[in-house]
């Protein structure tokens, strides 16, 4: 498809815009490790850390590819939905991609996008096919490997701090390391 790159966006984010403290997550919307991260460790870390404001909660794509036929389409949607809907919007969609991960298609993505007000459902997904939001997705996983050495999903960076691996599977281990950091 013909399609015009966008080379970047605002980062999706959560919590305290402010906050001193910062938790970079990197994932890939095909990674099962980063679904189950997502169903079992981030509703406690939302609910006890980002609604509160304790921390700035930022998104990375990090695109293995856990799933060749779709984590850099649906990574490419998420972008789409959030150039055209905005921060909320993102998050909403990206939730739903976790949560559906073993339903990933055309047919997931057009019904996730309407539910968060895309309209141009057809050239969204266009632009996710066409790769449109590549160059941001890149420069996600370039930061990654670069700053963090990110090798795979999902990766957690508190502050600068890559954490063990165990923090995106165990919340205690997140939680302490939170802890830590916040109560220095």
């Amino acid at each position: 498809p013909d399609v015009e790159v966008v080379e970047e966006l605002p980062r999706p984010v959560k919590g305290d815009e402010d906050s001193e403290t910062v938790l970079r997550v990197f994932e890939d919307f095909g990674c099962p490790a980063c679904r189950s991260y997502q169903l079992n460790v981030y509703p406690s870390l939302e609910q006890d850390y980002i609604e509160t404001d304790k921390i700035r909660y930022e998104f990375y794509d990090f695109v293995l590819p856990a799933n060749p036929q779709w984590s850099n389409v649906v990574a490419n949607a998420a972008r789409g939905v959030q150039d055209r809907q905005g921060n909320d919007a993102f998050w909403n969609f990206a939730e739903a991609m976790f949560e559906n991960q073993r339903d990933l298609s055309t047919e997931l993505i057009r019904t996730q996008a309407e539910n968060v007000g895309v309209e141009d459902v057809d050239v969204l997904i266009n632009d996710a096919e066409g790769g449109v939001y590549e160059p941001v997705i890149e420069s996600d996983i370039s930061t990654g490997e670069n700053k963090y050495n990110v090798s795979g999903t999902p990766t957690l960076v508190l502050n600068d701090q890559v954490l063990s691996s165990q923090a995106g599977a165990n919340y205690e281990v997140l939680e302490s390391a939170l802890e830590q950091v916040l109560n220095q």
